[in-house]
């Protein structure tokens, strides 16, 4: 499970990563509104359920980290 959950929050922090550098972007006028909404949507949702996985399992294997 230590693996896994290392894993599971490299995987979680790069897309929370991503999802700043889209925020940035439509601040900087790179993209526009419909584009960011989309972008940043889904990766706000990819981000919340590989940390809800991430959870389940902490919790199911009860591993203390």
């Amino acid at each position: 499970i230590d693996e896994f959950y290392i894993f599971s929050l490299d995987a979680a922090s790069k897309v929370d990563e991503e999802s700043e550098i889209i925020y940035q972007q439509l601040l900087s006028g790179e993209t526009n509104l419909t584009e960011f909404l989309q972008n940043y949507r889904k990766t706000r949702l990819l981000y919340h359920k590989r940390t809800l996985i991430r959870l389940a399992a902490k919790t199911s294997m009860g591993f203390q980290g």
